[in-house]
Formats: C-alpha cells, sequence, structure tokens
C-alpha cells in the first residue's frame, strides 16, 4: 500500500464472539462428538425400526404379504393373522438382538437366532413366499432423519455451538 506522508491511517479492528479459540475449541468438541454414529443408529433402530416391524406384522405387510396357502389354512385353522401361529417369529423380528449396530452401520440378522425359519419368510425360498416383515417404509426414512438431526442438535448444544452457527 502507498500512502502520502501525512495522509491520516485508518485502522479496523475486529473483535469476535466468541474468539476464534474458543471456537476452535467448540468445533474440536464437537467433531470429537461425533466420531461414532453407534448412538443415533442405536435411537433409529429402537425407535423407528422395531415399531416399524411391529406394524408390519400388524399390518400383514406393507405392501401387503400374499395370503397363505389353502393347505397351510387348513393345518393352521385360520387364514389370518399371518406369520403369527405362535408369536415367537414376531418376538424375535423386534428383539434388539437381533441388530448389529457399530459406530457406522445397523444391519438385521435374519437367519441366527431361536427362528432359524425368519429368513425363509423375509426373503422367501422352496414354496414359501417371501413375506418380508424387515423393511424401511418412506416414513421410516423421515423418522431416522430425525433422529439424526436431534442427535446432531444435542452434540451442538453439548459443544457450546448451538446459536453460534
Amino acid at each position: 500500500m502507498v500512502r502520502a506522508l501525512g495522509a491520516p491511517r485508518v485502522t479496523i479492528d475486529f473483535d469476535f464472539h466468541p474468539s476464534m479459540t474458543s471456537m476452535a475449541a467448540r468445533t474440536a468438541l464437537f467433531a470429537a462428538d461425533i466420531r461414532s454414529f453407534r448412538e443415533p443408529l442405536n435411537r433409529s433402530v429402537r425407535e423407528v425400526m422395531i415399531p416399524s416391524i411391529q406394524e408390519n406384522f400388524d399390518a400383514e405387510g406393507r405392501p401387503p404379504w400374499q395370503e397363505l396357502a389353502e393347505g397351510t389354512i387348513s393345518q393352521r385353522g385360520a387364514a389370518h393373522p399371518i406369520l403369527q401361529r405362535s408369536g415367537a417369529l414376531r418376538r424375535a423380528a423386534i428383539a434388539l438382538a437381533r441388530w448389529a449396530i457399530d459406530s457406522e452401520s445397523a444391519v438385521y440378522i435374519a437367519s441366527s437366532g431361536p427362528v432359524a425359519y425368519a429368513a425363509i419368510h423375509q426373503f422367501g425360498g422352496g414354496d414359501i413366499p417371501a413375506r418380508p416383515f424387515v423393511g424401511m417404509q418412506p416414513e421410516d426414512e423421515e423418522k431416522i432423519d430425525r433422529v439424526f438431526s436431534t442427535w446432531i442438535g444435542e452434540r451442538l448444544v453439548r459443544s457450546g455451538l448451538s446459536g453460534v452457527l
């Protein structure tokens, strides 16, 4: 910059509130607090996916499951409720223990546990049509988005960044 001798000097001061050092510390705290998504994934399974699976059993599928075969109806004595003869499959399907949840994913394990036939009903096989009881509905995606947004908001508050950004 060239300035003439005796020309007035202009000074501009910037004050940051909170200070840049404080913001850097808060940002670091926030970043450390969101390294793992295990908590919101766990919430999503408990608050969204398990109730959705329950709704699938209540509604007999979303979209509706294929009706039972005549032979199955004769054997059971009733056409409904589908997939709920003893309740064992439903109880197993909504168990949190059926989910493998880590820091990056939540995966439903259909082929293990006390009802090994769960995978046959979920995916079909042989003469048994698929009657998927585990699946993501459009409204589930919206609810999971809200779970994650709430979780991020909680971390922003905890780090002191809420209202600053």
